[in-house]
């Protein structure tokens, strides 16, 4: 009988793969697994007529390095989920080298996070996503991979014990997305009445799922503005936080309860990670684009669902995305709604007919709460 699942490891460290071996029996006990200790020989060692649903594969090996190894592989295996693992986190090496992989592994890694990228195998294959969705999926290069504050950042998120002081130590490592975080936190959105000076009331403010949107936002921002134009990149950062605010204020307008004006501004904050990349495969590889258009037309929201399911976003956030493309239904007020409302409203509004168009077609309560957000 079959297995239902493929994982490959590429390592020539021995001991590494042995423990990886252990870990993986306790794991993953019904998945087949390869275990490749030769990475030139990588090919060979793949199993006949099997397709890896995922690779993990070494930075520094003798021969050839991991992220040339992944490129080969993304040739044939387009599908497969591609983790480059290592224990430098330079910044040559998460920025210029890790262009082919979707997420990156820090040595030493845990159980528990190996074990989370494992996951991410059932969670993508269980996305209503179509197959020339998913080979476009696949063809991604240059995809942003998150550094280790992110990592740090969710680990504390998860943990309950965790307070404000212990969450500000983390982002403080990072000055720029600490301003920014104060930035959101006094800004006119959120609509407090009072400012504040200090980070940990501001985390307190946003509440660890906005926090940690926010977070990955501003630091994709800074890691994607050398792989496109700067004019086209503070085009879709400046796009992105349009749509967070108009969504915002369109569920203000509509008197949505509280809960659902911050997931319509989470959600279209994530979505300027989908933005950002379709930007760059636009620049950069103008026939993939044109696949992604055809494949999805929302090719933008495709790819945050991707990005977010590797990313381990709950899946409540993650499953209405996908449906964003289908007309509301008849309750106005949900928050997959509103983000359907202020994601079309952004990419018509500078076209006078298309705008036209489309707010005809709203119902009277939502295009006046729309043309006056």
């Amino acid at each position: 009988m079959t297995n239902n699942y493929y994982a490959v490891f590429i390592d020539d460290d021995e001991l590494m793969l042995k423990a990886i071996k252990r870990t993986s029996r306790r794991l993953i006990p019904n998945w087949d697994v390869t275990f490749i200790n030769q990475p030139l020989n990588w090919q060979a060692a793949i199993r006949q007529h099997a397709y890896p649903d995922i690779v993990f594969c070494d930075y520094r090996m003798p021969g050839i390095n991991g992220a040339d190894l992944l490129q080969q592989l993304a040739q044939q295996y387009p599908l497969s989920i591609r983790v480059l693992m290592t224990g430098d986190t330079r910044d040559e090496i998460l920025l210029g080298n890790s262009g082919n992989a979707h997420s990156l592994l820090n040595k030493p890694f845990s159980d528990e996070h190996l074990g989370e990228l494992l996951s991410h195998v059932e969670k993508l294959r269980a996305l209503p996503i179509t197959h020339a969705q998913q080979e476009c999926l696949g063809q991604l290069s240059q995809l942003p991979v998150l550094p280790e504050i992110i990592e740090k950042l969710r680990t504390a998120l998860s943990d309950e014990q965790t307070n404000a002081s212990q969450i500000a130590e983390i982002i403080i490592e990072e000055p720029l997305i600490g301003a920014r975080i104060m930035q959101v936190a006094n800004s006119a959105y959120l609509g407090f009445h009072r400012t504040t000076d200090t980070l940990e009331e501001a985390i307190s403010r946003l509440g660890t799922q906005l926090l940690y949107a926010l977070t990955i936002s501003f630091v994709l921002e800074s890691e994607t503005a050398h792989l496109m134009p700067t004019a086209l990149h503070q085009q879709v950062c400046k796009s992105t936080r349009q749509m967070a605010a108009s969504g915002k204020a369109l569920a203000i307008a509509l008197e949505c309860p509280p809960r659902c004006r911050e997931q319509v501004f989470t959600a279209s904050v994530l979505n300027g990670t989908g933005r950002l990349v379709l930007a760059m495969v636009n620049e950069n590889a103008p026939e993939l684009a044109a696949q992604l258009r055809k494949a999805s037309s929302h090719p933008d929201i495709l790819i945050t669902v991707f990005l977010l399911t590797l990313w381990c976003f709950p899946e409540e956030v993650i499953a209405p995305l996908l449906n964003i493309q289908n007309a509301p239904s008849e309750d106005h007020k949900a928050w997959i709604n509103v983000l359907y409302y202020a994601h079309q409203y952004m990419s018509v509004k500078d076209d006078d007919q298309r705008l036209a168009d489309f707010t005809t077609s709203l119902p009277d309560e939502v295009k006046t709460a729309l043309l006056s957000a």
